[in-house]
């Protein structure tokens, strides 16, 4: 395996909040012990739907991470784990508002319009009702827009987490936002990737972050099909049982910089980016061949061979029809390096879920151990092509780990890293 061409970057920090973890340790620790937090919704009502258990975080404090009160106003919880998660990957890393030249300092994350939520809207609705109980515009425009919270729509946009973290850091650099559902923190660490290659900067914060557990998110995803119709299961990854997956978010932030630059620092290096392509299948998900050419290209880049990897994160949604998809093209790879899914750990955690993904992907290079596809108890068919870890956490010498996503539209990404084992 080679050093991609170009300008070599390596990853010096990761912060994680997710709902099995409030740090990328205790996150990563609760994959290999294959304890999947899945439980019912305790942040609003969810028992009138069907699909009521979420990959929902509990017990996080905006207030460690956000210093002035007030900022939550503008904060949606998606944007509140960015901003905790970020303060955990600088802090690794030794990045502070002005160690680093701010010119040289980008921000692009994977993101999502958040859906408003319904106690943003309940006032201003229910004051513009006519006496019949229809919406009156009139009414609307005199009375109901008053309950309306001027900066309310800070909290819903999709550039918003980028914005807070390079206010945070000063970072005068190059700053976007990546929307593309479930690849798009993936292509956000990506584009960062290519950023620092081509001499626009020399460190980058990158990652994803997301919120799907609200209730008009949960009425979206139950009209898609895509949820477990269950209140006591969330998701079974690659499982015949499995009826469509969970909501879950949370939030993966990186801190990553040229090589050179990261040794000049004395900085800890914890992972390198060897390998990131991108693709689009149509006809997805009857194809199945998009995917795997997307991942030969990651390994390409890197002059690597499947035979080199040591373990690759897959998706593992819980709607049969896309697992099913998925592990056709994940056979195309062979059936000889381990494979494992995060889902019954997160949920679908939108935007945020392939950060997360790879947070785990550079743990398990790092401490030489590949986690557990919870809830897979009786694999479909598919499964039986590929080696998939379920059992219990596996062993492997290889420290090169390739992260795969992709969404229901048909884009995919593939990114590989190399990390050093360490105890």
């Amino acid at each position: 395996m080679t050093t991609r061409k170009g300008r070599p970057v390596v990853v010096t920090g990761v912060g994680v909040v997710a709902p099995t973890g409030l740090d990328a340790d205790s996150f990563f620790s609760s994959l290999l012990e294959g304890k999947a937090e899945q439980k019912p919704i305790d942040t609003f009502d969810a028992s009138g739907f069907k699909a009521s258990i979420a990959g929902q975080i509990r017990n996080f404090e905006p207030l460690t991470y956000v210093k002035k009160k007030k900022k939550l106003k503008l904060m949606g919880p998606n944007i509140t784990y960015a901003v905790g998660a970020a303060a955990m990957a600088a802090e690794q890393a030794g990045l502070s508002a002005d160690a680093v030249d701010g010119e040289r300092l980008g921000v692009t994350l994977g993101s999502r319009t958040r859906i408003s939520d319904f106690a943003e809207l309940e006032k201003c609705v229910l004051s513009s009702l006519d006496e019949s109980g229809k919406f009156d515009y009139k009414r609307y425009a005199t009375e109901g827009r008053s309950h309306v919270y001027p900066l309310s729509m800070l909290r819903n946009l999709p550039n918003m987490a980028a914005a807070h973290l390079s206010i945070m850091y000063k970072a005068l650099g190059p700053t976007d936002s990546i929307t593309n559902g479930a690849p798009s923190a993936l292509q956000a660490v990506g584009e960062s990737l290519r950023t620092i290659e081509r001499g626009d900067a020399d460190m980058m914060i990158t990652g994803g972050s997301d919120s799907l557990v609200t209730p008009l998110d949960l009425c979206q995803l139950t009209c898609l099909g895509t949820l477990m119709k269950s209140k006591e299961v969330g998701c079974l990854p690659f499982d015949e049982n499995a009826g469509g997956g969970m909501a879950g978010e949370g939030a993966a932030i990186f801190i990553i910089e040229a090589k050179e630059h990261a040794k000049a620092r004395g900085a800890t290096i914890l992972a390198e980016l060897v390998g990131f392509a991108e693709g689009f299948e149509p006809n997805f998900p009857q194809a199945g061949q998009g995917k795997s050419k997307t991942w030969q290209r990651a390994l390409q880049k890197a002059d690597c061979s499947i035979k080199d990897v040591g373990a690759v994160a897959l998706s593992g949604s819980g709607y049969k029809p896309w697992d099913e998809f998925e592990l056709a093209s994940a056979a195309s790879m062979g059936n000889e390096v381990p494979m494992w899914s995060s889902r019954a750990h997160i949920g679908f955690a939108g935007a945020a879920i392939s950060a997360l993904d790879l947070a785990a992907a550079i743990l398990s290079a790092r401490k030489g151990v590949v986690p557990v596809t919870a809830n897979c108890q009786n694999p479909i068919e598919q499964a039986k092509a590929v080696n998939l870890v379920r059992d219990e956490a596996l062993k492997v010498s290889s420290t090169v780990r390739l992260v795969t996503s992709y969404n229901r539209a048909g884009a995919n990404a593939a990114l590989l890293i190399s990390g050093e084992a360490v105890a």
